[in-house]
């Protein structure tokens, strides 16, 4: 339902969860809700031990990968910024 389809997708995090008994998290970009998802899911267990369903929780992370994507962005041009000074921190110091 989430990704509009009615069958898992590839490597589903459902699947995955039912397969191993464990709780299992994924960032998941979906294009159909238009932004990126922290999903978790959480197995539901019987009292024999067996899965029988699970939980979803759906986070949405896409202002956050946004900005983490700006801020490389900006590391990336300060790191640029000062190697340029270093080198003119060098041609300076040469010349007196």
């Amino acid at each position: 339902m989430f990704h509009g389809a009615d069958t898992p997708r590839d490597n589903c995090p459902l699947l995955q969860c039912a397969k191993n008994l464990k709780t299992v998290s994924e960032e998941v970009e979906d294009t159909m809700m238009e932004g990126v998802f922290l999903v978790t899911v959480f197995p539901l267990i019987d009292e024999k031990g067996e899965f029988y369903g699970a939980v979803h929780q759906t986070k949405d992370i896409t202002f956050q990968k946004k900005l983490l994507k700006e801020l490389m962005k900006k590391a990336i041009k300060l790191d640029e910024a000062n190697k340029e000074l270093e080198r003119l921190a060098h041609i300076v110091s040469e010349l007196t």
